[in-house]
């Protein structure tokens, strides 16, 4: 059994809107899908196991990154089928200062923790060359596998709620 099955706590019984996207998936897969906590490590320990046995089940991968959580408050809530974030606990991490990183795609967005931004902007401009920068920011990691946003799975309330903390951060 993997590190991450080991973790993974089922919160409650859902079916994901993203399944109608595909009808072919949808048709393969008709087992119930569940908000989840545990898809990211608790500890370094966990993480380093977790990775060790991608690497191990897959010759490609030679690196995955920062598994574990480490933003304080219990990770948040995700969906079994696509990975996305419960809309309560993306409200819940946009009002902690997360950002909401848009996508080429309407209805996915990412979420940052606070300061990644500028890190990642920083970093760029000196891997580009621009040795300019005599201060760049402190490393923030930001996790891995990334926090993603289908709005798919927030209800009208969830998308005025969701708004409305934008239009406050905006203020």
């Amino acid at each position: 059994m993997s590190a991450r099955a080991d973790r993974v706590v089922r919160t409650e019984q859902q079916r994901c809107p993203r399944r109608d996207e595909n009808p072919v998936n949808s048709a393969h897969f008709s087992h119930a899908d569940w908000w989840e906590r545990g898809r990211w490590a608790s500890t370094q320990q966990e993480a380093d196991a977790e990775v060790a046995e991608m690497i191990a089940e897959s010759p490609n991968v030679s690196s995955v990154g920062n598994l574990t959580w480490g933003y304080g408050g219990e990770q948040p809530r995700t969906c079994s089928y696509c990975g996305g974030i419960h809309p309560d606990d993306a409200i819940a991490l946009i009002k902690a200062g997360w950002s909401v990183d848009a996508t080429d795609k309407g209805y996915k967005r990412y979420l940052e923790p606070p300061g990644y931004r500028a890190y990642a902007e920083s970093f760029w401009k000196v891997r580009a060359g621009d040795m300019s920068e005599a201060h760049r920011p402190p490393r923030v990691e930001s996790p891995t596998p990334p926090v993603k946003l289908y709005v798919q799975h927030f209800n009208a309330e969830q998308i005025a709620a969701f708004n409305v903390v934008l239009k406050e951060r905006a203020s």
